[in-house]
């Protein structure tokens, strides 16, 4: 008998090999040329960056947390 331990789709699109998780995209920053002000920032991009640093901040955050929590936990000093 064959073994069937593989990873079975229940749904459409599941463990479906074309999609990627948002974290592996990048945003790519293109040379725009400047509005008629002088302005070359682009809103959406920044906006993303934002968006990332936060991500990366309220895990870190997390992390550390964590951390502290089980320091406190084998100091006998739990909360």
């Amino acid at each position: 008998m064959g073994s069937t331990s593989g990873m079975k789709a229940t749904r459409e699109r599941h463990l479906d090999q074309s999609t990627q998780p948002l974290s592996n995209f990048a945003v790519e920053l293109t040379s725009q040329e400047p509005s008629p002000n002088g302005n070359s920032v682009s809103l959406e991009a920044e906006m993303m960056r934002s968006t990332k640093v936060r991500h990366d901040h309220d895990l870190a955050l997390a992390v550390y947390k964590t951390s502290l929590d089980i320091l406190r936990a084998a100091s006998g000093r739990g909360r």
